[in-house]
């Protein structure tokens, strides 16, 4: 039996690579899973619940588990979102280390960042943290944003620009480098790239962004070097040690597995298969059934049946491999 169990959170969460890193690292001594739950709620109950040492957290929930945890790092409450939990006993402790996984993997790409002009499209938990980075480094920065008011917000509050969404082709023509930091469905409005803009997409799976830049001949930042600079960060929160990055980033390289193992937590009186990949269980025997199957999935929904959780399941394995 594995002692340490951590995981990523998320809704859709199959296609995360975060397992990836850390299971290289942990080895035999932990497992590392993904979470699909409901809500930021049903996230710091399930820390807690798991007895999770530590946990990552994605879309959409950086922003909505901040009323469960205990405790918020400095950086936490002036971005207003979370990517990391540690828990302590049962006290959840939130970190954000997205802003420096991003702002690493522009250093990485030979930017300085200190007085870049940079464009930053779309202000949810991860656009806030980018901007607090690229505020952070010296960056002079411009806000975008659907929503316009919240780039008012933001803008005010971090002491950068902001910009309103029908002016972008006019600021990136200006800007040097592009930040787009919006969900991997959500269209951007420019269809022509100005020649020699750095382009930086938060999607580390192939983007239309992405695909414009490489079509265009723009340099791009590699959005995998965000996933793994935010989780050698994360990693030193939950352990209080260096992780080695060489590890974590040839692991990120490795093919994903299709073979899922899967283990749903719902309304069931003991634990049953339900399907040659699916099996589920109840509450209470949550944490022991995890450590005996070593899922790559968990479906934490204590309150569905097994017929709402298949249909979880089938989603999931949808949106990750298109099956």
């Amino acid at each position: 039996m594995k002692s340490k169990l951590l995981a990523v959170f998320g809704n859709p969460i199959l296609h995360s690579k975060s397992p990836l890193m850390f299971n290289a690292l942990l080895g035999d001594s932990g497992l590392y899973t993904r979470i699909r739950v409901q809500s930021g709620k049903d996230v710091a109950e399930a820390a807690r619940h798991l007895n999770l040492a530590g946990a990552n957290i994605t879309a959409p929930f950086k922003e909505e588990v901040l009323p469960f945890v205990d405790e918020q790092s400095e950086e936490v409450s002036l971005i207003g979102g979370a990517n990391t939990l540690v828990n302590n006993s049962g006290r959840l402790t939130a970190y954000n280390t997205d802003w420096y996984g991003a702002t690493q993997a522009i250093k990485q790409s030979g930017l300085s960042l200190k007085g870049l002009k940079v464009v930053l499209l779309g202000l949810g938990g991860a656009g806030k943290a980018v901007a607090y980075g690229l505020v952070k480094e010296g960056a002079d920065v411009t806000l975008v944003n659907r929503t316009a008011s919240k780039a008012v917000e933001v803008s005010r509050k971090l002491g950068c620009r902001m910009g309103r969404l029908e002016e972008l082709p006019i600021l990136i023509a200006d800007a040097e480098l592009f930040v787009s930091v919006l969900i991997p469905s959500a269209k951007i409005p420019i269809n022509h790239l100005p020649k020699g803009l750095w382009v930086f997409d938060a999607n580390y799976h192939a983007s239309a962004l992405v695909e414009m830049a490489k079509k265009n001949g723009n340099p791009i930042v590699d959005g995998s070097q965000w996933l793994l600079h935010q989780a050698v960060k994360a990693y030193e929160h939950i352990f209080g040690t260096t992780p080695s990055v060489e590890v974590m980033d040839q692991a990120l390289k490795q093919p994903r597995n299709t073979n899922i193992k899967a283990v749903a937590i719902c309304n069931v009186d003991e634990p049953q298969q339900i399907s040659e990949e699916l099996w589920a269980a109840p509450k209470h025997k949550a944490e022991s059934i995890i450590n005996l199957h070593q899922p790559d999935l968990v479906i934490y929904t204590p309150t569905l049946g097994t017929n709402e959780v298949e249909e979880i399941y089938k989603d999931e394995r949808s949106k990750a491999f298109g099956s």
